[in-house]
């Protein structure tokens, strides 16, 4: 069996055979430098001990195949050789973990005991996947993920009638944490995804239904939940055990109280909690995120003309036309013209 090939992408592995290149001199590899590439020659008996048997030895050869990676090797006592490009990459890969050989991982990234990657995932550069936490096929981690212990990324949807053939994925953008026990569903629509920004905090035992859309920068506190197709805006803080019923809209930089149930569109800067209600502006918030006094006010403005004037929405859009607004509370009024499925919360 013979494979030659050039790429400079990292390696995705199985197993612990993988292991930084200065550690097989400890193990009396042979090292040999050729043309700035760094040779490693092994036996084919030690690379089956190394993952406990032959069949995940070929596994690990086959991701060097995949990835373009040159290598020559018969079976038997016969040497193997695999020709590393000159890369620097460290993957911590426990021997517990089960990655599939058609998984695709970046470079430092690290897998915990019991962990399972499935076929079709890419994993960016950086993250981490700890112990028993299982990332499934269609998912796509960005670059310095976090997948807590026994949290599970690309379930199918909870959905009685969904077809578990069906593909999909999750998609989820750089440096999003996720904490033990979270739970991301794919999408219920072929081809489609579950959308997850940037620099989000899901704490324990929060959840992420199917066809979800969430922005960057959120905080959802433990066992806040979403139901499906809940779209999220970006910097909100939503509360321990608070519920979100499916299809409803969350504005930028909301702050949702703790077990709170939301069954209807909560506008964008507000404080929300209890049964679908709104208590003010995020006041606090707002300043902390660097809003001037004068663009809370402007905001202040549209909030009590649309939730405290006591006008038909109708008329208080209205009345919203032959203002000036900044562009903050033009977001907050836009809330409002836009479609809603549930209605939306109000005092």
């Amino acid at each position: 069996m013979g494979v030659t090939g050039s790429s400079t992408d990292s390696l995705p592995v199985s197993g612990s055979f993988f292991r930084e290149p200065s550690k097989w001199d400890e193990d009396g590899a042979e090292t040999l430098e050729q043309s700035g590439e760094a040779r490693f020659k092994f036996r084919w008996k030690d690379v089956a001990a190394s993952v406990r048997e032959q069949r995940n030895a070929l596994c690990v050869l086959a991701h060097a195949q995949t990835y373009g990676y040159s290598m020559a090797c018969d079976h038997g006592d016969s040497p193997v050789s695999i020709q590393l490009p000159q890369v620097p990459f460290i993957l911590s890969i426990h021997p517990t973990a089960f990655i599939d050989p058609a998984a695709e991982l970046g470079s430092d990234v690290s897998v915990g005991p019991f962990a399972v990657i499935e076929a079709n995932v890419r994993i960016g550069n950086g993250c981490k996947i700890h112990g028993h936490a299982q990332v499934l096929s269609g998912v796509t981690l960005g670059e310095e993920c976090e997948v807590g212990h026994a949290s599970i990324i690309g379930g199918a949807p909870q959905d009685l009638g969904f077809d578990q053939a069906i593909p999909s994925g999750v998609q989820v953008g750089t440096k999003t944490i996720f904490r033990e026990h979270v739970t991301i569903h794919r999408s219920s629509v072929e081809g489609g995804k579950t959308i997850i920004g940037e620099r989000n905090f899901f704490m324990g035992g929060t959840h992420a239904g199917h066809d979800c859309v969430v922005g960057d920068g959120n905080v959802l506190a433990n066992h806040a939940l979403l139901a499906g197709h809940v779209q999220l805006g970006s910097h909100c803080f939503l509360g321990g055990g608070a519920g979100f019923h499916q299809f409803i809209r969350i504005g930028d930089r909301c702050m949702v109280k703790g077990l709170g149930r939301m069954s209807q569109d909560i506008p964008p800067y507000v404080i929300a909690g209890e049964c679908n209600e709104v208590f003010g502006l995020n006041s606090i918030g707002l300043r902390r995120a660097g809003f001037s006094a004068e663009t809370r006010l402007n905001l202040k403005a549209a909030f009590k003309l649309i939730l405290s004037d006591g006008l038909l929405l109708k008329e208080a859009l209205a009345a919203a036309e032959t203002m000036q607004w900044e562009a903050p509370a033009e977001t907050f009024l836009d809330f409002f013209r836009g479609e809603s499925k549930k209605g939306i919360c109000s005092r």
